[in-house]
């Protein structure tokens, strides 16, 4: 059986068009553009081999082939990839395993969901002058000491200088 399935990269909607397809219990993602959304290099030879390259990792699959290259080891894959109307398409699993993610994937609502972990984890820079790591609790300052603020003197008083006329 051959059904559409909705992808999610941690937790984000990956749009696919081909849309993933689930066949014989595999999750099958079309290299473009579901892949190419993790990967860093991409490949498709006209003559069925498919290069992906992602967080340092080499994978080697080819079409018809349920057998992959991945870091220099032969490894079998759940589903031999192939291509459908100009499109190929690989094991979902198999990738997330090569990669080091994991795949969830909820047949009622027919969403995969690959999880990898950030390539780069975004930190929040101290503030500038700030030591590393924070700012020591003894350098931070306290409440400076508070100035008398200056008493309003008296309002404003009316002019009392007549002006000059203005001739008409």
């Amino acid at each position: 059986m051959i059904a559409p399935i909705v992808v999610l990269l941690n937790g984000v909607l990956v749009p696919a068009v081909p849309p993933a397809l689930l066949v014989a219990g595999s999750v099958m993602v079309p290299v473009a553009p579901i892949v190419t959304r993790f990967a860093e290099r991409v490949a498709v030879d006209p003559s069925g081999d498919i290069l992906i390259e992602a967080r340092g990792h080499r994978c080697q699959f080819r079409v018809g082939r349920a057998v992959a290259a991945c870091d220099g080891r032969n490894t079998a894959l759940e589903f031999a990839p192939f291509i459908e109307d100009g499109t190929a398409f690989v094991p979902l699993g198999d990738i997330a395993r090569a990669l080091g993610g994991e795949v969830s994937f909820d047949r009622a609502s027919g969403t995969a969901e690959l999880r990898l972990e950030p390539l780069h984890r975004l930190e929040t820079p101290p503030p500038s002058g700030a030591p590393p790591g924070g700012p020591d609790p003894a350098l931070t300052p306290g409440p400076g000491p508070t100035t008398p603020s200056p008493e309003p003197l008296s309002s404003p008083r009316p002019r009392r200088t007549p002006l000059p006329a203005l001739p008409s």
